[in-house]
């Protein structure tokens, strides 16, 4: 959930920062262009307009890229992700519940990795091979696989509500 919050004084903030009234948002892309077309749906105080498209487009944007990065994190830490275009080659399917490559990633990798594992989502991390190496404590990544469960679920959703928003 992606929680919204327009202030007295009209700023809007993606979340869970001040005490303002808070409206929860789920991350299915559904939901989020449903916010997107009509903003005025967001909870707000009497007599404040409510937000831009473009400031919620802006603000969804950074939160859903942090939380990806959180989220990725939290999966390595716990063994759930086989990183590097040779590694995630010789995955079995079945051990696989989503194929993340960086937005850098080339398209000759894309490609022989997507023949091979054809059945299986597939979806862009927004950063660089460099930026996930760092996150990952290893050198460039532009493939990781992610093994099923509840951490890498979100991570996929929450890449899938990024993705949505363009």
């Amino acid at each position: 959930m992606i929680p919204l919050r327009l202030t007295a004084g009209g700023s809007f903030f993606v979340g869970r920062n001040g005490s303002e009234r808070t409206m929860w948002l789920c991350r299915e892309p559904k939901c989020i262009h449903r916010i997107l077309k009509n903003p005025g749906q967001i909870r707000r105080p009497r007599g404040t307009p409510p937000p831009t498209r473009e400031i919620i487009d802006q603000g969804l944007s950074e939160f859903l890229r942090d939380s990806a990065r959180r989220t990725l994190l939290s999966a390595r830490k716990s063994g759930l992700i086989v990183d590097g275009s040779h590694r995630v080659k010789k995955c079995l399917q079945q051990n696989i519940s989503a194929i993340v490559f960086a937005m850098d990633a080339g398209d000759t990798t894309r490609t022989q990795i997507e023949q091979i594992h054809n059945p299986v989502e597939s979806l862009i991390f927004p950063a660089t091979s460099r930026e996930i190496g760092l996150l990952l404590s290893r050198g460039r990544r532009s493939v990781l696989a992610l093994r099923p469960s509840r951490k890498t679920q979100s991570l996929i959703d929450t890449l899938r509500g990024w993705h949505s928003l363009g």
